[in-house]
């Protein structure tokens, strides 16, 4: 089974360092940004979340 693309993303400020999202946990690196599954975009979003672009 081939696992599901992700995307990088970042929270309002002050977000929790750790979100809960379809029963897992998933905890913000260093910089406060998330990798989170791509189809978690639209629901995260609705709650203040931004897509991190990647770096050059």
């Amino acid at each position: 089974m081939a696992e599901e693309p992700t995307i990088r993303m970042r929270g309002s400020q002050g977000c929790a360092p750790t979100l809960s999202l379809e029963g897992r946990e998933i905890r913000a690196d260093k910089g406060g940004i998330f990798t989170v599954p791509e189809g978690a975009r639209e629901t995260l979003e609705r709650h203040g979340f931004k897509v991190v672009e990647p770096k050059p």
